[in-house]
């Protein structure tokens, strides 16, 4: 029953799986991954850092819109993982770009969704946005594997289109290119435009509720 007291910005229902799933991560990726480079799996200590970034990114696009949260309590959650991010960069041996490159592409998600939610508290939108994530994260690597691997077409362009694939080329070594530069830029665009229309719907006066 609705007490009419605001939600905290950082409710059980967030903080505990993140916590749990930031935990295990790290403990797959540092404590039982397999070392060496004839082993270049998600599990091997060289790709600790891509595992958890990739961990983080997957609960803040797809577990956060379901569970809800502000944008601050959205941001607070990548604060609180800082020194698993921090173990995992070091122990994978990363160049503090990666780590910075990474860390914003997070910081964008957290705020793209923050500002969805905001934008739709009643939730209308969910199933097609969690049919575009779908379509978009793992359907169109999907495709563009399928192109190559079996067509013999190149498709590389569609590698892009997943937020996913972009926020692991940022954990790798890299330089200037479209083809992160774009969907990256086109992430960042969205979540400004969302946090602005947002803000701009509230009534003079009107006290934003933090439960969204």
């Amino acid at each position: 029953m609705a007490t009419g007291e605001p939600s905290p910005l950082l409710p059980s229902r967030l903080l505990v799986p993140w916590t749990l799933l930031v935990a295990a991560a790290l403990a797959v990726g540092v404590g039982l991954g397999v070392q060496g480079v004839d082993y270049p799996t998600p599990f091997a200590v060289s790709q600790a850092y891509r595992l958890l970034v990739g961990v983080e990114l997957f609960f803040l696009l797809a577990v956060v819109p379901l569970l809800g949260g502000v944008l601050p309590g959205a941001i607070l959650l990548l604060a609180l993982a800082a020194p698993a991010d921090v173990v995992a960069a070091w122990v994978a041996d990363c160049d503090w770009t990666q780590v910075a490159a990474s860390q914003a592409y997070l910081a964008a998600a957290a705020v793209f969704v923050a500002a969805w939610r905001r934008a739709d508290p009643e939730g209308r939108l969910l199933g097609w946005y969690g049919l575009a994530l779908g379509a978009l994260g793992a359907g169109a690597p999907l495709v563009a594997f399928v192109a190559d691997d079996l067509l013999r077409a190149r498709a590389d362009w569609a590698y892009a289109l997943s937020p996913f694939w972009v926020a692991d080329r940022l954990c790798l070594p890299w330089q200037f290119a479209w083809a992160w530069a774009l969907p990256a830029a086109v992430l960042l665009a969205a979540a400004a435009t969302l946090f602005g229309l947002s803000l701009r719907g509230q009534r003079p006066g009107h006290r934003p509720e933090l439960s969204l």
